[in-house]
């Protein structure tokens, strides 16, 4: 049921916002809904055009500020097999990362940065520890940030947990990921900091 809202959603949208047929030779909006429903199954992500409301409100506008249709226009303008190659080298099949902390002498406080998304985002731990130990009572402030404009990810939500008797801090960060050919949900990344 879930899946057919989602492409029952996609086809009122599509019909909406201006996929287009350029050419007799062009690919139809239903084309290009297909392409994006069999890369969803394929890789089991959610992947869809963004409507008109979340596009004013992303972060993707807030980094490129173009009209909405602008945005739609980008994306009929990409053939078929354009639009593949767009959405699966967005898809995150690695979303665990594992980074060593270095202790600095005479200081109870660092702070961790490591490349996760493809290189496409920075996570910051900042952090207090006492010897080979995370200290507790503090806890470590976790910042995302993005290297590329055109495809990242965008926490809304983490959480964080001390391991391994205080030597590991796994992170586990929620968000959308942003891309020219659309917007994934419920995404997450999962970053373990070993001390």
């Amino acid at each position: 049921m879930r899946k057919l809202l989602k492409v029952l959603t996609a086809l009122a949208i599509a019909s909406n916002i201006g996929l287009y047929q350029v050419s007799a030779s062009a690919p139809a909006a239903q084309d290009y809904l297909d392409v994006i429903e069999e890369v969803n199954e394929e890789y089991h992500q959610n992947f869809h055009v963004m409507t008109e409301e979340e596009y004013y409100a992303s972060e993707f506008y807030a980094v490129s500020p173009t009209s909405y249709q602008a945005y739609l226009d980008n994306i009929a303008s990409m053939d078929l097999n354009e639009l593949r190659a767009e959405l699966t080298n967005s898809v995150i099949e690695d979303t665990s990362v594992t980074v060593q902390c270095e202790n600095l002498t005479r200081s109870t406080a660092g702070s961790k940065s490591v490349y996760f998304n493809y290189s496409r985002n920075i996570m910051t731990l900042d952090y207090k520890y006492s010897g080979s130990k995370y200290d507790t009572s503090y806890t470590p402030l976790v910042t995302v940030t993005r290297v590329l404009d055109t495809a990242f990810f965008v926490m809304t939500s983490h959480t964080g947990s001390f391991k391994n008797s205080n030597t590991r801090y796994t992170v586990v960060a929620n968000g959308y990921i942003y891309t020219p050919a659309g917007l994934v949900n419920d995404q997450t990344f999962t970053v373990n900091f070993d001390l």
